[in-house]
């Protein structure tokens, strides 16, 4: 028993049947009710629950990118106990709590490693694969041999561990920073743009393989670039291209190189500018996929 029910009323030796029948649909109504009630008091209590969990999720999670500057939102200015020559800025929104979009940037001997990447899909599951990326970047990649080993090393460690509906689009390149030759290396990822000194803007797509999670024993591809004097690297995820209007309409890449030709400042007001750009054609600071953005300059 875990309920009582009690009616009462006047003169019960004068009920007929169909008394007796309303009153057990009344009973039935009253018991129906407080189930739901117990289920809307229990469901709210899960939901109080996961999101907490969730908001845990999230701040490990922004522990694991890049920490920015305390002067400026969006500015990086070099791992700890060193300086970066070239001016570095980003930006990152997730669709949920945690999100499954990831950047890393690495130093080296002179050298600037710079990896975007965006797990398939979004939320908890996302969240955890990249947390695994981000521990195989920090045991024991070989930057030194350059992005398309870096890409065939994550590749090789992480297909074991995926599902096979997941899968990690991934855009690696590695920046001398004295002179801004570039090696890149692209898993599925859209292309980075270069904003030429004159105004002009280039695709990074000379090297294009498949995504991180698919094939075994990939060996990605490697193309050259150079970041000049003036010049802009634009990295980013499909989030902000993908950013739809309330009229069902793309950002898309027009909008895209749109706004990466007028934007100027730092590259933190670059990185900071295309992600209000993307929210504003959304009209809603909350996209329906992660979005991330990174921006390098020569200083």
């Amino acid at each position: 028993m875990t309920k009582r029910v009690l009616f009462f009323r006047r003169g019960w030796d004068e009920v007929e049947f169909d008394h007796v029948e309303r009153v057990m649909l009344i009973m039935n109504l009253i018991e129906t009710a407080i189930e739901s009630i117990n289920n809307a008091n229990r469901s709210e209590e899960l939901s109080s629950l996961l999101d907490s969990q969730f908001e845990q999720m999230s701040r490990i999670q922004r522990r694991l990118l890049p920490r920015e500057s305390e002067e400026r939102i969006g500015e990086w200015h070099g791992a700890a106990g060193s300086e970066c020559t070239l001016d570095v800025g980003m930006s990152y929104r997730p669709a949920d709590h945690a999100g499954g979009d990831y950047y890393n940037i690495i130093q080296d001997n002179g050298r600037l490693g710079v990896l975007v990447a965006d797990v398939s899909g979004h939320g908890a599951d996302a969240a955890m694969i990249m947390g695994m990326m981000h521990a195989v970047m920090h045991g024991g990649v070989p930057l030194s041999e350059g992005p398309g080993k870096v890409l065939s090393f994550l590749n090789s460690r992480l297909k074991p561990l995926m599902s096979d509906s997941r899968f990690i689009t991934v855009f690696f390149v590695i920046i001398d920073e004295a002179t801004g030759s570039m090696v890149y290396s692209c898993a599925g990822h859209p292309p980075p743009r270069l904003r030429a000194a004159n105004g002009s803007i280039i695709q990074l797509d000379q090297a294009a393989d498949a995504p991180i999670g698919i094939l075994d024993d990939l060996a990605y591809q490697s193309a050259e670039s150079k970041l000049n004097d003036g010049d802009v690297l634009v990295l980013f995820t499909d989030g902000i291209t993908e950013s739809f209007a309330p009229d069902g309409a793309a950002f898309g890449t027009e909008h895209l190189d749109a706004t990466i030709a007028r934007l100027n400042g730092s590259a933190a007001d670059i990185a900071l500018g295309l992600d209000a750009a993307a929210t504003k054609f959304r009209g809603s600071p909350d996209p329906e996929d992660d979005t991330t953005v990174v921006v390098l300059k020569r200083k």
